[in-house]
């Protein structure tokens, strides 16, 4: 099995990679990059885009049976909604065009919980924008992702988030499963679905995941 990722050097990305690389079924891990990264044997591959647009991102000359996107920024890190938009919708989409061309077996995409492209709220908009336009590519099977705050070690800071992420670990242990999953996500917990999901029988042709413990 050969599978193919893209924002795998970020939060969620990089814990799915590590995850994948214990699976011996997985013979090849792909992953696309805007910086060049070094992997420590060869069961990894690093394909380093020159500009990381959009139509690069579509003619990227790879295979693979399992496409992956953990794409995701804000719009502080991007500099402007726009910016955003390219990030969290237009590349994820290019992305999944790449996925249809080789005919994956499975495209999973990280979403987000709440995601809605008639939402009031930007990011949720955006995230429901990105889902709608890839439903329309019409992959043999696609499978979204929504997990609630990510928990997880990043390596840039977020002020409003680790606020958020310290109060969840305060009252985690005293809250009901079911309200846990509402409020936080572990990173942990997104990778192990993937890992375990990937022999999974199809069923339909777009699923919307929200719980992965």
């Amino acid at each position: 099995m050969k599978v193919v990722i893209i924002g795998g050097t970020g939060l969620v990305g990089s814990k799915v990679i590590a995850k994948l690389y214990e699976d011996k079924k997985i013979k090849k891990i792909v992953s696309i990059t805007r910086k060049k990264v070094e992997f420590p044997d060869t069961k990894y591959e690093n394909i380093k885009l020159n500009n990381f647009e959009t139509n690069e991102i579509e003619n990227i000359n790879v295979s693979g049976s399992i496409f992956i996107c953990c794409l995701g920024t804000t719009i502080k890190k991007a500099g402007c909604k726009e910016s955003f938009r390219k990030v969290d919708k237009e590349f994820v989409v290019s992305f999944a065009r790449l996925a249809k061309k080789n005919n994956a077996e499975k495209v999973y995409i990280v979403s987000a919980k709440g995601a809605n492209e008639s939402s009031f709220i930007f990011y949720n908009q955006v995230k429901g924008e990105m889902e709608k336009e890839v439903r329309e590519i019409d992959n043999s099977h696609t499978i979204f992702l929504h997990p609630s705050l990510l928990i997880g070690e990043r390596q840039e800071k977020r002020t409003a988030e680790e606020f958020a992420i310290k109060t969840y670990q305060i009252i985690k242990n005293i809250i009901p499963n079911f309200l846990k999953e509402k409020l936080a996500t572990e990173v942990e917990d997104i990778a192990n679905y993937i890992k375990n999901d990937l022999d999974r029988k199809l069923v339909d042709r777009v699923e919307v995941i929200t719980s992965f413990s």
